[in-house]
């Protein structure tokens, strides 16, 4: 999460870049890390007001730039089946 007022009023309209870019850094590496004691991690950016909601009182002037999930999934993930030609355009937008 940013404080996006302070940013801006630092470093203008390129704050908001700067902020995305250094959550993107954050996250990857929270990403490596999970990958790495063999557990997952999802990343979401359009969950905004409930992951201020969620952390207020501490977030509520931040806005927020990435959310990032970590943990064991519900499900098995299984391969997908390899195609066994490549589809036309027309295939592909009416499947």
């Amino acid at each position: 999460m940013s404080d996006l007022n302070k940013i801006l009023d630092n470093l203008g309209n390129r704050g908001y870049r700067a902020s995305q870019f250094e959550a993107g850094v954050i996250a990857g590496k929270i990403y490596l890390a999970a990958y790495a004691q063999k557990i997952g991690a999802s990343g979401s950016t359009f969950f905004d007001d409930a992951v201020s909601a969620f952390f207020s009182p501490h977030a509520a002037d931040k806005s927020t730039m990435i959310a990032v999930g970590v943990g064991i999934p519900g499900y098995k993930s299984r391969p997908g089946k390899a195609l066994p030609r490549l589809l036309t355009r027309t295939e592909m937008l009416t499947r």
